[in-house]
């Protein structure tokens, strides 16, 4: 029939059954076009597959209920779950040992139906009064397509590029949802595939094949795709065509129709005061590809609760300023009871591993009450506080200008002028530099106040480009001093009568002349660490020297040498013998006398221990060499055999047992627990250090199959170890769920390969 003739009726006309369908056909070809031009095709509701867990480790895999649309819109409806069946996926193999992921897809189907009352059937010919409109389950990859064509004008077309068949400059239609087809008719057996999900299948060789767990993983590394995001982004939903939404009545919702609306924030229009009602509420993320455009309006703001709580918070558009220009402004707080307590922040942010948005790491800093900070701190002190290195590029009528590093501007605290120093003061930043005059009543850097208190800014120093004189008018070294007492005498450095040149007066406290190379301390006694010397020199505590000392007289060490010496020689003793360094008769030599307690000797590149044992960390030594402790070697440790020594289990204070280590040509390490089969197979994973720690040839595994009283026992085999895993499977079928010990071994990939046969003259302590 002619899809767009609608049938009509007069009185006394004689209705045939081709007129009665055509009237019911009429209407199903105008509801497919008002499907497919209003909306596109794909699931409404339902047709999940969800999986149910067996004793085996396999899973059942049902349909759940739901309704869906075809490209020919046509509806497909599933009333009730519908368990999918394995056979359908017989002919699937696997190409990995976790099984695969295989396509599941729904199509519409028609099947007449003969429920003509007995009595009025028809003797011949079909005689069916009713269609069931069905479905069909498909698996796996269709070798011609998802779906067939359409017919647009007499033409076989491909939904995609309707459009173009007629325009060449049309657009690509990549919905496919085409409401001006010819629709399919009784008898055309054209198919639409509508994507409903994937399951995961497990079949290998002459096995009988099962439905296995979705993976959602990750895989080993963390980084491969999810069976549950695989399979949602495969599914298809419908849409709806519009170029404009009207509100019913002040609101458009966006919302997940599974979520609760009683707890989400929308708020119904406002009858009273419609200034305050939002036309679309987004109640989720919002993703735009593209631009975003505000016009005559601007980005706000708001807490939880969907209020602003007392801090406007917005970015806006204003035009026409002062300047006759625009301007792009960022509010972010009121101006009435303004505290500090709000800020604006620019900076980076750290990232935790599911990707989500954590602190700021700020650089700039603005505070509602008008203090700035460019820098790592959120709480600055001044109108702008920059905290870090300051570069001017330029300054006006000058050459650039660069700041060096830690340096800091110049402030006014309203009592003192502070000069490259912090503003806390925890850190003091040296260099004052005046290129030219330097003039002032007084200048105190860190020094004393007048009434001979220290001042609050500390310590500092000062650099001068010329002579600096104090005190005096004499410029005859690089820094004068003259006191105005005349016991105090005179300072001069770098002058004309010396390289340092200081008189300290009739008191004689300090003294000092250098001339050439060579000072001189010339009165009183020097004290380190001790105001009370009671010898020329005396130091309080520790005296180091690092080149040679020379002393004239006696050498005096107070305190008892035995204790805790620095170094005692009991060379009066005979048996002690004598101790050289650097001697001609070797580098280190040492006779501990007839005691044999010490003895070392070392003669060219070999140390020898020639007396005794020696123990570290004990004074009872069992063997010739004992630490009590952990022993470590960065190289390599050698012995004809390595036995270890454990307290005995049945006697611990009167026996020992001895054990030995076993010897092999590599240097190897080795892992080994226990697992179970889940439907046959098994997957073991190894520590995440293994790859890097091995070489990727060498290893082996082995399986050692786990019973308990009369159960089966299945054989078993083992997959090589790749990317830090290894894969058992069962070789016969008698226990999938069988237990089974395993051991791993593998030769170390951070140590050279080990040199297994050596001539008896090499030196094995070097290598």
């Amino acid at each position: 029939m002619n899809q767009s003739e609608r049938p009509v009726f007069f009185a006394g006309q004689y209705l045939s059954a081709d007129d009665l369908t055509a009237a019911v056909l009429y209407e199903h070809v105008q509801t497919a076009r008002h499907g497919l031009g209003a909306h596109t095709w794909g699931i409404a509701i339902g047709l999940d597959l969800v999986e149910r867990s067996l004793p085996s480790g396999a899973v059942d895999v049902a349909m759940m209920p739901g309704v869906a649309w075809d490209g020919y819109g046509q509806a497909v409806v599933v009333a009730a779950p519908v368990k999918l069946s394995v056979n359908q996926f017989a002919n699937f193999l696997n190409t990995s040992d976790n099984g695969d992921l295989i396509k599941v897809w729904l199509r519409y189907k028609e099947a007449a139906t003969p429920s003509t009352p007995q009595g009025f059937a028809l003797c011949s010919g079909d005689t069916s009064n009713r269609i069931a409109e069905t479905y069909e389950v498909v698996a796996g990859d269709p070798t011609k397509g998802s779906h067939d064509t359409i017919t647009v004008a007499g033409r076989q077309l491909d939904a995609r590029t309707a459009l173009q068949q007629f325009d060449a400059d049309a657009p690509i239609v990549y919905d496919e949802s085409i409401p001006f087809q010819q629709f399919p008719e009784a008898g055309d057996k054209r198919r639409w595939l509508i994507p409903i999900g994937m399951v995961r299948w497990f079949q290998q060789g002459n096995q009988p094949g099962q439905f296995v767990p979705r993976d959602d993983s990750g895989g080993a590394s963390g980084q491969q795709a999810k069976d549950s995001d695989t399979i949602r982004a495969f599914r298809q939903y419908l849409g709806v065509v519009a170029e404009s939404l009207q509100a019913a009545d002040g609101a458009i919702r966006l919302r997940d129709r599974y979520r609760d609306p009683q707890k989400a924030k929308f708020q119904p229009p406002l009858v009273t005061d419609p200034s305050a009602n939002d036309l679309v509420w987004v109640e989720g993320h919002l993703r735009v590809l593209g631009d975003a455009r505000l016009v005559n309006g601007m980005l706000d703001f708001r807490a939880a609760d969907g209020q602003r709580d007392g801090v406007p918070e917005a970015l806006r558009r204003v035009d026409g300023n002062k300047a006759g220009g625009s301007d792009l402004q960022v509010l972010f707080a009121a101006k009435d009871g303004a505290t500090g307590k709000n800020a604006f922040a620019v900076g980076n942010v750290n990232v935790d591993s599911k990707g989500a948005l954590q602190d700021i790491v700020p650089f700039l800093t603005v505070r509602d009450n008008g203090l700035t900070c460019i820098g790592g701190t959120t709480t600055p002190v001044a109108t702008l506080q920059v905290a870090g290195d300051l570069a001017l590029d330029k300054i006006k009528g000058g050459s650039p200008l660069n700041l060096v590093n830690n340096a800091t501007l110049i402030w006014n605290d309203g009592s003192t002028l502070w000069l490259n120093a912090n503003l806390d003061q925890s850190k003091l930043i040296d260099g004052v530099r005046a290129l030219g005059e330097f003039a002032c009543d007084s200048l105190n850097i860190g020094g004393m106040g007048s009434n001979n208190n220290w001042s609050d800014p500390g310590a500092g120093n000062a650099w001068f480009a010329g002579s600096v004189a104090i005190g005096t008018t004499t410029l005859d070294a690089s820094l004068v001093i003259q006191g105005a007492q005349d016991d105090q005498g005179m300072l001069r450095i770098f002058g004309n009568g010396g390289d340092f040149v200081y008189d300290g007066g009739k008191d004689k406290l300090f003294v000092f002349n250098n001339t050439g190379n060579i000072t001189a301390f010339l009165g009183g006694t020097i004290g380190i660490g001790t105001t009370s010397p009671n010898a020329q020199l005396h130091v309080a505590n520790n005296l180091q020297v690092d080149a040679g000392a020379s002393i004239s007289g006696s050498l005096s060490v107070s305190g008892n040498p035995s204790l805790n010496p620095v170094l005692a020689l009991h060379s009066q003793q005979a048996d002690q013998g004598n101790m050289s360094f650097f001697s001609n008769g070797g580098d280190i030599e040492y006779d501990g006398g007839s005691d044999q307690l010490f003895v070392i000797k070392n003669n060219g590149n070999v140390t020898s221990f020639m007396g005794g044992s020696i123990g570290i960390g004990t004074t009872n030594p069992l063997v010739n060499l004992q630490v009590e402790g952990d022993f470590y070697a960065t190289g390599a440790v050698y012995a004809q055999f390595k036995p270890f020594l454990i307290p005995h289990p049945k006697d611990a204070t009167g026996k020992y047992l001895v054990h030995c280590a076993i010897e092999g040509p590599e240097a190897a390490v080795y892992y080994r627990g226990e697992s179970q089969l889940a439907g046959g197979i098994a997957t073991v994973a190894l520590p995440d250090y293994f790859e890097p720690l091995t070489l990727p040839t060498q290893r082996t595994v082995q399986i050692t199959p786990i019973y308990e009283a009369n159960e089966p026992i299945s054989s078993l085999a083992s997959s090589a170890v790749r990317n830090g895993s290894f894969n058992v499977r069962m070789i016969t079928p008698d226990n999938p769920s069988q237990r089974f010990y395993w051991e791993v071994k593998a030769v170390r990939a951070d140590v050279p390969a080990l040199q297994v046969e050596r001539p008896a003259s090499s030196a094995l302590a070097r290598r």
